[in-house]
């Protein structure tokens, strides 16, 4: 029987998504007749009841993940070094930018050994663990050996372990990488050519010592395999992230909807998950008292700490308990990380899934909560600008056409106004031209216009074609409403819309204020200057309030964290719609992220004949 071998030295214990993403491609690899093999790190030993019996693991690795000889987005280390952690760069390199150095002095020098002597003890140990392991299990031609958490800096020891081996020239290694290279979005990629050089150099020396290898290299999301895509030392692909529907997980629809409703915070509570936000949140949540009688907040996490953080609550109002109980609290504290059980447990009895993570460090990353709220069929709120708005926004746009074709009371197209530069006169443009278009600059320079609202109008939707959507850009709608007298009657309203395939139209549904009789609208490219060029937008005007009218399906996007509180006031207000378009989507989300398909998808490439970075 051939043998599946996961080898991920960043699992340390039972809990969190490392232990999961084990689990979930585990078990797809034995229903696919597979015999499963495991290999973790070293203090996973204690914790080997947690696998299936029939499984075999090796607790060997003496290091787990490190930030301080990482290169790309989340490390420390500005050089590039080889296979034996040797520096690549010369002594005498004179450079201006932060990730070459100047010539340094031999006293810096002395004082760096200690990190230097680290990191080539740390490439050692992997490359001695993995030595170990296939001395133990030996090497089959038809094994599919895969690392699913390969940092740029584990891959080096991975390499020297491969280079020093021949025999492992015959066997297909399967590598997949997990976090971004390059701060921010695409756009921003360019103004860091000197990380890009830095890790160009050091994967191409690796792989130069392996040549005669065969490697497949993977990546968690579309986005990120773009950033290694970059570097041009190889073809990576993205992989499906695994979470296993029916069994675990079972959207259910028609449940007996319970009062209050449960939002939770799932996962643990880190900086690029917005932890640094929570404060901000939770006073935002304070001071519109939707928590209580609506709304009960069940968040992951250590209870002194969360207790310190909420300082306006009512300490009666905080408790710690465990997934399954019931709480009259107004936030329930979970620990984390919890077993498998009790973690489903925790997803299944969510009502709302409220993700406000950081949307520049989860611009390309994915979300392990994210998907196993969408496989449970529970909606979400997510920010802005993240590759979670960007899962969502496909099944909100298609909510949008469907009331632009049946709410709108009128059904013209209607005008918009150019806005005049230097070169230009004002004029107007009607959008049956089909080929007009408009200028989108950045926040400080955004495209304007005015439209008069008719008199009943309940809610306005904001249509316009963005045909060449770039990787990276989003939109920022901002709308003001004024009365006759042409003061301002409402707050600002404020959307980023993501990017949408085939050229379809982006939308955004807006409540009017029932005295409004004008709304100055104003687009703009929501986080960099360039120009973006859109179609003419459409206005349709709906006779029902946008509080009637759920403004999306599946999840809700908030542009920031002080949104959250009003989309949470929608979702409870419209929640049976939000449950049964979350349930629907879990169907075709379940069968793209079925953990059969990944271990499906490493086969192919394995036996495919032009592999996908096959260095003969």
């Amino acid at each position: 029987m051939a043998r599946f071998i996961l080898i991920d030295n960043w699992l340390e214990s039972v809990g969190g998504h490392n232990y999961q993403y084990a689990m979930e491609i585990l078990q797809a690899a034995t229903e696919s007749e597979y015999q499963a093999v495991l290999a973790t790190a070293k203090s996973f030993n204690k914790e080997t009841h947690a696998i299936p019996s029939e499984w075999t693991c090796y607790p060997i690795f003496r290091y787990a993940w490190n930030r301080t000889h990482t290169v790309g987005v989340d490390g420390k280390r500005t050089e590039p070094i080889d296979i034996n952690g040797k520096s690549l760069s010369t002594p005498h390199e004179t450079l201006s930018d932060p990730y070459r150095r100047r010539a340094t002095p031999k006293y810096k020098r002395w004082l760096r050994l200690p990190q230097t002597w680290d990191r080539k003890r740390r490439i050692r140990a992997f490359k001695n663990a993995c030595q170990h392991l296939f001395d133990q299990i030996g090497l089959e031609r038809d094994d599919i050996i895969f690392f699913p958490s390969v940092s740029d800096f584990d891959f080096l020891g991975l390499a020297a372990f491969l280079a020093s081996n021949k025999d492992t020239q015959k066997i297909h290694w399967h590598v997949q990488f997990h976090y971004d290279i390059f701060d921010g979005r695409p756009p921003d990629f360019a103004d860091q050519s000197e990380r890009k050089l830095c890790m160009e150099r050091q994967f191409s020396t690796a792989l130069a010592a392996i040549c005669t290898h065969q490697l497949h290299f993977y990546a968690t999301t579309e986005q990120i395999a773009d950033q290694y895509n970059r570097l041009h030392v190889g073809s990576f692909y993205p992989l499906p992230y695994p979470i296993s529907c029916p069994g675990d997980y079972k959207p259910q629809l028609n449940l007996e909807r319970k009062k209050p409703l449960r939002v939770t915070l799932a996962g643990a509570p880190r900086r690029e998950k917005g932890k640094r936000e929570l404060n901000q949140l939770f006073d935002q949540l304070y001071k519109s008292n939707i928590l209580g009688n609506h709304l009960q907040l069940w968040v992951q996490g250590n209870f002194q700490k969360l207790s310190r953080q909420l300082p306006e609550f009512d300490k009666g109002h905080l408790e710690s308990a465990e997934p399954g109980s019931e709480s009259d609290a107004t936030i329930v504290v979970v620990p984390h990380p919890l077993e498998r059980k009790k973690y489903v447990d925790l997803i299944q009895q969510t009502d709302i899934g409220l993700l406000p993570y950081n949307n520049a460090r989860y611009h390309a990353r994915a979300s392990g909560v994210f998907i196993e709220m969408l496989s449970a069929g529970v909606p979400v709120i997510v920010t802005a600008g993240s590759w979670l708005a960007l899962q969502l926004a496909e099944s909100i746009y298609q909510h949008l056409d469907t009331l632009f074709l049946t709410e709108a009371s009128t059904a013209k197209q209607l005008i918009w106004q150019r806005v005049p530069t230097d070169d230009t006169q004002e004029s107007d443009l009607d959008s049956d031209s089909g080929t007009a278009e408009i200028l989108v600059a950045g926040n400080s320079n955004p495209a304007v216009n005015s439209i008069k609202v008719p008199r009943g109008t309940g809610a306005v939707l904001i249509q316009f074609p963005w045909q060449e959507a770039r990787s990276g850009y989003f939109i920022r709608i901002r709308t003001f409403q004024v009365d006759g007298t042409g003061q301002s009657i409402s707050p600002t309203n404020e959307t980023i819309l993501s990017p949408r395939e085939q050229g379809k139209p982006v939308s955004t549904l807006l409540q009017i204020d029932p005295n409004a009789r004008e709304i100055r609208i104003e687009l703009s490219n929501a986080y960099h200057d360039d120009a973006i060029a859109v179609g003419i937008p459409e206005i349709a005007f709906l006779q029902r309030r946008a509080n009637e009218i759920p403004t999306g399906a599946v999840g809700l996007i908030a542009s920031d964290v002080n949104q959250i509180p009003a989309l949470l006031h929608e979702m409870v207000l419209h929640h049976d719609h939000y449950k049964e378009s979350a349930t629907k989507h879990a169907l075709s989300w379940n069968f793209k992220h079925a953990p059969l398909r990944t271990v499906e998808s490493l086969g192919e490439h394995q036996h495919r004949h032009k592999t996908l970075r096959g260095v003969a």
